[in-house]
């Protein structure tokens, strides 16, 4: 997995009403400077300046940090600034910089936020939130069974500085409260992976009973938190693995994609960079640090696309046998057939179910599915699926699964190769969506052999696992199951 954190600190404002926060940077420099010297962290973007904390600027930054994410991505999202709730419309607010103090149409939406991280395809996401009214945003909390029953499932959790109730900033110059208690808890642990709810909970029993706040820990509200936990793991607990590709080659097996010499090339310089990213994060440089961390995702994601782009143009030559083309030709005819019908059928099917209204009908099966009579268009598409030649294309596909299977054995290239025998001239939409999936899982294995050749170190286990996932995906991909949890 890949650790990123992203920290918003905003301490000026427009609005003179709206007092700036004294200790909003200073706070989060510090905590990320303990997370980042003692934990497993592989990126670190950190937005404080007032230009950057705008209403419009937020929105956009969180809606594509969170919708960009990959599945193999923890993300911890830091926050510290001022805070509003809307009793009336039980929402929750972040203020930005250019916030209007009685225009709630100014501040930054909890809801929204909340939306990002429903869609985001990250594993684990954490919210740390330093600022009032924060805690409106969590649900009733679900639990699971050890470190590796909550690392497995997916986690969209929250850690706020206080409940739905305002909080300090503490005195200028110093920490606030609760970032003063979470560094201590974070720089006094020893556990080689700590769930972060071990983390909360000593902060919130070590908290000052004094003071008129209550840190808070618990699910996101429906964003599809499934009881794991974010892991915080020590630095010391990371397995330095030798990263040449005769390693590469032995572990990955059949599925190992050769590395591009181009991107071998590039590889020394990507390395510096991110060795100057590190530098730039210890000194707490962190707009230079986001300068390089951009200059390292364009390169970096220029590695799969050139790879497809590549992989395409070398491998064009493949033969479709006679029988395979007789197959496919008739196939073809019976789709442009079904083509030229489809608006009689539509019509037809349309007649038919207001028919059946009329008779006081209120449902319909097509298949297995039980449709309402008003949903007329689902239940057009739904019949003209049932009685579609891509079925045929399907049951096509299926008959050569053994065939698929002995190909992946050998490598990836004998499997496009043949697929591509397979699929020949066809004009079928199934067809051709499964080579899109198929390049989108090579693409994914080409990323992953990148990932694990720049870090810094690697968790043998974890790297095993990811291996077996991208076998498992291709082996889906065969069987034609696209939508499978892998290792769920």
């Amino acid at each position: 997995m890949n650790n990123k954190i992203l920290a918003i600190a905003i301490t000026e404002y427009d609005d003179k009403k709206l007092n700036n926060l004294s200790n909003c940077k200073n706070d989060l420099e510090n905590i990320l400077k303990v997370l980042t010297t003692k934990y497993q962290f592989d990126d670190i973007e950190f937005i404080f300046e007032k230009t950057d904390t705008t209403r419009k600027n937020l929105f956009n930054k969180l809606k594509f940090y969170f919708s960009d994410c990959l599945e193999s991505e923890n993300v911890l999202l830091l926050f510290s600034g001022h805070g509003q709730y809307d009793e009336a419309l039980n929402s929750t607010y972040w203020q930005p910089s250019d916030s209007d103090h009685s225009d709630s149409s100014t501040w930054f939406n909890l809801n929204d936020l909340m939306t990002f991280i429903k869609v985001s395809k990250a594993h684990h996401i954490s919210i740390i939130s330093d600022s009032c009214f924060s805690g409106a945003m969590f649900q009733a909390p679900l639990r699971g069974g050890g470190i590796e029953a909550l690392d497995k499932k997916k986690s969209r959790i929250g850690f706020s500085s206080g409940s739905i109730e305002p909080v300090s900033d503490g005195p200028k110059g110093h920490l606030s409260p609760f970032a003063k208690v979470l560094i201590e808890e974070l720089q006094s642990n020893s556990i080689n992976d700590c769930p972060l709810s071990n983390i909360a909970t000593s902060v919130i029993v070590n908290f000052d009973s004094s003071k008129s706040q209550t840190p808070t820990f618990a699910p996101l509200s429906n964003v599809g938190h499934e009881g794991g936990i974010f892991i915080l793991k020590l630095k010391t607990s990371s397995h330095k693995s030798p990263k040449n590709l005769d390693y590469l080659r032995q572990k990955y097996g059949s599925i190992y994609i050769p590395v591009l010499e181009n991107h071998l090339k590039e590889f020394e310089g990507l390395k510096n960079l991110i060795e100057r990213k590190r530098e730039a994060v210890k000194k707490q440089d962190y707009l230079e640090a986001r300068k390089i961390k951009d200059q390292e995702e364009e390169i970096r994601a220029n590695f799969p696309k050139t790879f497809i782009i590549n992989f395409i143009s070398e491998n064009k030559n493949f033969k479709t046998s006679e029988k395979n083309k007789k197959i496919i030709k008739e196939l073809d005819k019976t789709i442009l057939k079904s083509q030229k019908e489809l608006p009689e059928i539509k019509e037809k099917v349309k007649k038919e179910l207001i028919r059946l209204k009329d008779e006081h009908h209120s449902q319909i099966y097509v298949g297995s599915t039980l449709y309402n009579i008003d949903d007329i268009d689902n239940i057009i598409t739904s019949i003209i699926h049932e009685q579609s030649s891509e079925k045929e294309y399907k049951k096509y596909f299926s008959d050569h699964r053994e065939e698929l299977v002995k190909e992946l054995n050998k490598n990836l290239v004998a499997l496009y190769i043949h697929f591509k025998a397979i699929k020949g001239n066809s004009t079928s939409q199934f067809l051709s969506d499964k080579e899109k999936k198929l390049l989108e899982i090579f693409e994914k294995i080409y990323d992953s052999e990148i990932n694990f050749l720049l870090a810094n170190s690697i968790d043998e286990a974890e790297f095993l696992i990811k291996i077996k996932n991208n076998e498992l995906q291709l082996l889906y991909w065969i069987l034609d199951r696209d939508n499978i949890n892998y290792l769920n």
